[in-house]
């Protein structure tokens, strides 16, 4: 699968980004293939595609040399007549390990908590999205028809995951029932995925979407 030229990451990034794993690999070696699993499908259902080590290790370079150059610019912004002495040297750099340091730690624990959220709000609104597809008629009711209703809804929760459809079409050039499968996949509401995934199903083997939107209308009652 081949992405498109505009969307292949820059060279010098992805050095930037190996160096990034390998300042860090001590301390991301502590994470066991169980949590980085876990960590790693929050990520995807949270649209990040990367490995957990890596973004971990990324982020946390980031906030530190973040740190740095905000308390160095507040220094020279605020103090410009005052020298750096290595008290304030010391007194950055501490600064910016205490702030990475809470990154590295809590970051898997707010995408978790953002992951849950996101599964919380689709599945509030999940009963009403498939009611509302009782709008479209029957020679109109194709998955095309059904990602474009959706994602323009007052659903907001619904309409961010299914947004996601037409972007991995755009990103990968696949079709739009390969795209629907993909982003089941990963999506962090059981529910949405199972209908997603068993709504692919149904075009494939040539039985009535409709019927199987109403059953999962009822179900959901």
């Amino acid at each position: 699968m081949m992405l498109k030229h505009k969307h292949i990451m820059k060279p010098h990034f992805v050095t930037y980004r190996k160096l990034c794993t390998k300042i860090l690999s001590p301390l991301t070696q502590r994470y066991d293939n169980d949590e980085l699993a876990v960590f790693r499908k929050d990520l995807a259902s949270h649209g990040i595609w990367t490995l957990p080590r890596v973004y971990l290790s990324t982020l946390t370079v980031n906030t530190f040399l973040l740190v740095i150059a905000l308390m160095l610019g507040y220094k020279y912004l605020f103090f410009p007549v005052f020298t750096f002495s290595t008290s304030d040297a010391i007194g950055t750099l501490i600064a910016a390990t205490i702030a990475a340091g809470a990154v590295f730690n809590l970051a898997p624990f707010d995408i978790r908590y953002r992951v849950s959220m996101r599964e919380k709000a689709i599945e509030n609104e999940l009963d009403a999205a498939l009611k509302s597809l009782a709008l479209i008629p029957d020679n109109k009711l194709t998955p095309q028809e059904i990602v474009k209703h959706w994602s323009t809804s007052r659903f907001k929760a619904v309409a961010n995951e299914v947004n996601r459809i037409p972007f991995w079409v755009e990103l990968t050039g696949v079709d739009v029932l390969s795209a629907i499968s993909l982003v089941g996949r990963h999506c962090p509401s059981d529910e949405l995925r199972r209908i997603l995934t068993g709504m692919v199903s149904t075009v494939h083997t040539g039985k009535s979407l409709r019927e199987y939107l109403e059953m999962q209308t009822f179900s959901a009652e």
